[in-house]
């Protein structure tokens, strides 16, 4: 009964495809692709990554010009220590859209994890730039860290006391406390 309700929906999908136009086509593997997307974000969040990881690339190859998808998968890979790949799916995201400030964040910490400490501060401070950024307080804690390991003291200081500023009784707060107080 379950291969026949199978067979029906393909049936019901390839009739939709081949009477669509170009536009509806286009419209139709978009919305599909969202809901390979939203499915896959929610295997991402839960832990299931390989999960995650097939509804992202069956997600991209319906929607190639979604920046979303792309970093939804680069950080899928990263997760997986598939680094080189992660790398060039964020940077295939920010060839689609080159303001697009999460992927940035994410790609100064794929190189902060690689241990690539200029690629990640000029990363950092792209994405620094923008105040309504949601995840700014990483961004100057990861900033701080870079520093740190570049030995500039001072800048890592200015960024952890930002961190401070911005989200004060967060962990990533207390955290930059624990370096300044250890640095004094």
């Amino acid at each position: 009964m379950k291969k026949k309700g199978i067979i029906i929906f393909s049936l019901f999908i390839i009739i939709l495809f081949s009477c669509a136009t170009d536009n509806n086509k286009k419209t139709i593997s978009r919305e599909f692709a969202q809901k390979n997307y939203h499915r896959g974000m929610y295997y991402l969040e839960r832990g299931f990554i390989y999960s995650a990881e097939n509804e992202f690339l069956t997600a991209v190859r319906l929607d190639p010009n979604n920046p979303k998808i792309y970093l939804a998968l680069g950080r899928t890979y990263h997760l997986q220590t598939r680094l080189d790949l992660s790398e060039a799916l964020f940077e295939e995201a920010l060839k689609i859209d080159p303001n697009f400030i999460e992927a940035r964040f994410y790609l100064g910490s794929l190189y902060l994890d690689m241990k690539e400490w200029n690629k990640a501060l000029k990363e950092f401070n792209i994405a620094k730039k923008d105040e309504d950024f949601i995840y700014r307080p990483s961004v100057y804690n990861n900033l701080g860290l870079v520093y740190m390991r570049l030995g500039e003291k001072k800048k890592a200081f200015e960024a952890f006391k930002k961190v401070i500023e911005l989200a004060p009784n967060s962990k990533l707060a207390d955290s930059s406390r624990k370096y300044l107080e250890k640095e004094n």
